[in-house]
């Protein structure tokens, strides 16, 4: 994997969205160059060039993204897209990350592997993974995260160094939005209105991932999450047919067009397993209009 400058920068912005200063973002951009290095990313970096001045270079080429103010701070621009209210401006934000890695503060090996191939099969429309590596990729990345990120593996438990909470905070966020985003699709497809028997009524995967988009604008909207990134089609797209790999959704053919349905046991749990990774707060019932009618939803996000 190629990693450049900017995505490094990117990765450090999309979490200081309230501005840092270029002398931190150097800092943070240096140590999460050693980060990806570590665990196996090519860094494009050129090497006769300090790394301020990458950095400087880097932001001047995306001016119509950030901006350096006379105080030396680095903002990201307000985008404005032509012919949208300002009711819509928040669907005009949103970002693509780099994952790294994630993981909580206390498990057995064997319960965090299971949570690790769940999440290598949910991401699987995201990340490449190598076929029939599941095994050899944990242990690589467990090895790796021993050495540099906090993680002791003691009497067949794996636990994370309170003191090194800055890498576990760092890659816990940038994992979220993926993560969220999948929830949300998860929480769509369950409101499904279902058909006489008792069956959800399937829609093309357009459809429900523009209801998913809606769904997640609505609940930042009201507060109750902030990543912008769940407004990502792309996401969407990748965790509806995900889902559908793993079995929580089904797919018939209409016209020689696809539509696609839950296949709500298998979802619920799936729907379950990611909120075991997300810290979210409960969120009381909400209603949410979607296509011009109205879902209620009761969980945590």
């Amino acid at each position: 994997m190629v990693v450049s400058p900017w995505s490094l920068i990117a990765a450090i912005l999309i979490q200081n969205k309230e501005g840092i200063t270029v002398q931190q973002l150097v800092k943070e951009v240096e140590w999460m160059k050693r980060q990806a290095s570590n665990l196996g990313a090519y860094i494009d970096w050129p090497g006769n060039e300090s790394a301020d001045a990458i950095i400087r270079s880097t932001l001047s080429l995306h001016k119509n993204i950030v901006h350096v103010n006379e105080d030396e701070v680095v903002e990201l621009l307000d985008m404005e897209a032509p012919h949208q209210s300002t009711t819509d401006q928040l669907m005009q934000s949103a970002a693509q990350h780099l994952i790294l890695t994630l993981y909580r503060t206390r498990y057995f090996m064997y319960e965090l592997y299971r949570k690790y191939t769940f999440l290598e099969k949910i991401l699987s429309r995201d990340f490449i993974f190598e076929p029939d590596h599941t095994k050899q990729d944990f242990q690589n990345s467990l090895l790796t995260l021993t050495h540099n990120c906090g993680v002791v593996v003691d009497n067949n438990e794996v636990l994370i160094k309170k003191s090194q909470n800055k890498y576990t905070t760092f890659f816990s966020q940038m994992f979220e939005p993926f993560l969220l985003g999948y929830w949300i699709m998860c929480r769509t497809l369950l409101t499904l209105h279902t058909d006489a028997n008792n069956k959800p009524v399937a829609k093309p995967p357009k459809t429900i991932a523009k209801d998913a988009q809606m769904l997640a604008a609505r609940l930042l909207r009201d507060g109750h999450i902030r990543n912008l990134e769940v407004l990502s089609l792309d996401i969407l797209n990748n965790g509806l047919h995900a889902l559908y790999h793993m079995g929580a959704a089904r797919k018939e053919k209409r016209d020689n067009q696809p539509y696609m349905y839950p296949n709500t046991i298998v979802l619920t749990n799936v729907c379950s397993e990611l909120e075991t990774f997300i810290e979210v707060p409960q969120v009381p019932t909400t209603s949410i209009l979607v296509e011009s009618k109205t879902v209620v939803i009761n969980a945590k996000l």
